[in-house]
């Protein structure tokens, strides 16, 4: 998308319906940039004093921000989808390696969109806590979680198990293929633990 430059005179701007011109001149403060048509002021001037004023206020800033987004939603949304196809390789690109990146992030925020069918929430840092809790040791084989841990639902999801700190265990990742969505009694069974 191309724009072409503001008219170099103020009533060439206001002819042509222009809210900038560009006349090439510093301002009082030596910036060379455009000036609204409607109050001579320079845009680097005006964009220097938002600033400060958005740092005196922030909470009215971020009220005026979020209310310009609201009545503009349309145009950002058309905006944001034509950038999305323009740059579709890079964001596909920049989004795999920030999951890679955050892989903690992923791995939370997709249980968060698997539980939501089942109610509760789990706590941010329910991995350390849980492995400190485990000491460390995989909740079936007992053998050390090294950095292939698994998150599991001792009842599963599937059969009815809450997303609660309550009801979540750390496994190795071959205890915790083995269990999938079995219910935790006949797994233990399954693996001799039980009779």
């Amino acid at each position: 998308m191309s724009f072409a430059p503001p008219p170099p005179e103020r009533v060439a701007a206001l002819a042509c319906g222009e809210k900038m011109y560009f006349t090439g001149k510093p301002c009082k403060r030596g910036h060379v940039a455009p000036r609204r048509v409607d109050s001579y002021s320079c845009s680097e001037c005006l964009r220097e004093r938002t600033e400060a004023w958005a740092k005196k206020n922030p909470n009215r800033a971020k009220e005026i921000d979020h209310a310009w987004k609201r009545k503009n939603a349309g145009r950002l949304a058309q905006r944001h989808a034509a950038y999305a196809e323009k740059n579709r390789d890079a964001l596909r690109a920049y989004n795999k390696a920030w999951a890679s990146r955050n892989s903690e992030r992923v791995r939370n925020a997709n249980r968060k969109r698997r539980a939501r069918l089942n109610g509760g929430v789990l706590s941010a840092n329910i991995e350390m806590v849980l492995r400190e809790l485990q000491r460390g040791r995989c909740a079936v084989c007992c053998r050390r979680l090294g950095g292939n841990t698994h998150l599991d639902h001792i009842m599963p999801l599937a059969l009815g198990g809450t997303n609660t700190d309550t009801n979540a265990q750390l496994l190795c990742r071959s205890c915790n293929q083995r269990k999938h969505a079995k219910h935790p009694v006949q797994f233990m069974q399954e693996q001799g633990y039980l009779l």
